[in-house]
C-alpha cells in the first residue's frame, strides 16, 4: 500500500499508475555501476527494457523483467539492489518513473510464467528453462507520476511511498 506524498489533484492516484504503465511496451532500467577501480564513485548506467505488466503483489507495484545472465544489469543488481524503473506513456503525455529494489526469482515456475516466445533467439534450447534466462523482480518503494491526460499535473510531480 502506498500513502500520498505530494498530491496536488487531492486524489488517491496509485490507480493511474498501474493504468499508466500497464500498456507502455517498454521501460527505462536503472542500476548502479561500481567500476573495477574501486576507488571511485559509482555511475548510474540506464537501458532500455522490456517489462511484463505491472502487478500489486501485498499492496506493492511489482515488475517482473527477463534478461540474460551475461548483462550488466545482473552484475550490478548483484553488486546492489537499488534500481529505478521509468515509464513514458507518450500517449497522455506523461511519465511514472518507480524507485525500489530488484530480487532475482529464478524457480522454474516463475521462469516459465515470465516468458515471451519472441526471446527465444537470444536463448539456447530449452529456454526459459536455462541458467542463461534469469528473472528479475522490482518492487517499487516510491512512486512519481506526472501525466496530462489523467490531470496529474503541477510544477512538482506527484509521489507516492510504501507503507
Amino acid at each position: 500500500k502506498y500513502i500520498i506524498m505530494t498530491q496536488p489533484q487531492q486524489r488517491d492516484i496509485s490507480a493511474d499508475c498501474f493504468e499508466i504503465i500497464k500498456d507502455v511496451e517498454y521501460a527505462f532500467l536503472s542500476t548502479l555501476c561500481y567500476h573495477n577501480d574501486k576507488k571511485s564513485s559509482p555511475t548510474i548506467e540506464s537501458r532500455l527494457i522490456q517489462p511484463f505488466p505491472p502487478e500489486k503483489i501485498n499492496n506493492k507495484l511489482v515488475v517482473y523483467i527477463g534478461t540474460h545472465s551475461q548483462t550488466r544489469k545482473v552484475d550490478q543488481i548483484q553488486a546492489n539492489t537499488t534500481a529505478t524503473l521509468c515509464y513514458y506513456d507518450h500517449s497522455g503525455v506523461g511519465y511514472v518513473t518507480a524507485k525500489g529494489k530488484c530480487y532475482f526469482e529464478n524457480t522454474d515456475e516463475m521462469k516459465s510464467k515470465y516468458w515471451t516466445e519472441k526471446w527465444r533467439s537470444f536463448y539456447p534450447p530449452g529456454a526459459p528453462l536455462v541458467p542463461e534466462y534469469v528473472l528479475i523482480r522490482f518492487e517499487a518503494d516510491e512512486i512519481e507520476v506526472s501525466h496530462n491526460g489523467r490531470n496529474i499535473v503541477g510544477w512538482a510531480p506527484a509521489k507516492l511511498s510504501a507503507l
